[in-house]
C-alpha cells in the first residue's frame, strides 16, 4: 500500500476510534474535520513525510489541506447533482479533505494548484477523459465526512428515546446515510482521485448492524477506487439495546472494522 494511502486509512481508524470513546464531544462535522486533521497530520509526522511541494513556477503549496475547490461546476437540484461546467450562475464546490499529487504540483503552476480562478478549470474540463495519465491526476486521495449529531433532531428525554427505537425511524435514518453517501459518490467519481474516501459518523439515530453493512457493501454503486467508512455511538440512554448499538461498529467497502 502507498504510504499516503496508508496514513490516510490509519488516520480514518484513529478517528473513529476516538470518535467512538467519546461521541458526545463532537457538535458539528467541523469537530470531526478537526480530529482527522490532528489524527493525519500526527501520522505524517511521525514518519518524517513533508507536507510541501513546489510549483513549476517556483511557488511552495502544501500536499494535504481541506476545503479544496472542486475541478468542476455543480448544479444541485434536491438529491440529484449534476456537472454544469460552462453554465452561467453555477460554480464550483469543495472537498473536505485532499492530498494532492506531487509530480501534478510540479508540472503546473500556482494559479493552476489553487484553483480558485474559473478560467483556469476550463483545461480540466476538457482533459477528464484523460484523467488517469499522471499529469491530469490532480489528487492522491479525497475524502467527504457526514456526520448525523443527535441534537439536531431528538432531545435525550423524548419518547423515542425512552423505548427501542422503532424500526421506521431506523429506516428513515438509513435512507438519509443513503441520499447523501449517494451525493458524495457522484461528485468523488466527477472530480475522479486516485482514491476516494466516504467516512459517517452517526450519533444520532442508531441504525441494524446488517442494515448499514448490506447498505454500502452491496447497494451503493460506486467505483472500485472508493473505500467507506461507517461509525456510530453515542449517549447510552439513546443507544439503549446493548446488544445492538453499545458497541458501535465500523464498516468498510472491504472490511469489518472493531
Amino acid at each position: 500500500m502507498e504510504e499516503p494511502i496508508r496514513l490516510v486509512e490509519d488516520a480514518i481508524k484513529d478517528s473513529i476510534d476516538a470518535f467512538v470513546k467519546e461521541p458526545t464531544i463532537y457538535f458539528e462535522e467541523a469537530h470531526i474535520h478537526s480530529l482527522f486533521y490532528c489524527c493525519f497530520m500526527k501520522r505524517l509526522t511521525k514518519v518524517g513525510r513533508k507536507n510541501i511541494a513546489q510549483t513549476n513556477d517556483g511557488v511552495k503549496v502544501p500536499l494535504f489541506m481541506n476545503e479544496y475547490t472542486t475541478v468542476n461546476h455543480y448544479s444541485r437540484e434536491g438529491d440529484k447533482r449534476e456537472v454544469a461546467n460552462g453554465r452561467k450562475g453555477y460554480g464550483p464546490g469543495s472537498i473536505d479533505f485532499i492530498f494532492l499529487n506531487k509530480e501534478w504540483i510540479e508540472i503546473n503552476d500556482y494559479n493552476t494548484v489553487v484553483n480558485k480562478f474559473a478560467k483556469t478549470r476550463i483545461s480540466s474540463w476538457k482533459n477528464q477523459k484523460k484523467a488517469d495519465q499522471k499529469e491530469e491526476r490532480r489528487f492522491d486521495f479525497a475524502i467527504e465526512f457526514k456526520f448525523f449529531h443527535y441534537g439536531k433532531k431528538y432531545s435525550i428525554d423524548s419518547e423515542d428515546c425512552k423505548n427501542e427505537w422503532p424500526s421506521y425511524t431506523q429506516k428513515a435514518k438509513l435512507g438519509q446515510i443513503e441520499k447523501a453517501m449517494e451525493l458524495d459518490i457522484e461528485k468523488l467519481e466527477y472530480e475522479n482521485p486516485k482514491h476516494a474516501y466516504i467516512v459517517c459518523f452517526n450519533s444520532e439515530v442508531p441504525v441494524i448492524e446488517k442494515d448499514i453493512g448490506n447498505l454500502i457493501n452491496n447497494e451503493l454503486k460506486k467505483p472500485e477506487n472508493l473505500k467507506i467508512f461507517y461509525a456510530q455511538s453515542g449517549i447510552p440512554k439513546r443507544f439503549k439495546d446493548g446488544e445492538k448499538f453499545s458497541i458501535p461498529k465500523t464498516l468498510s467497502t472491504r472490511t469489518m472494522l472493531v
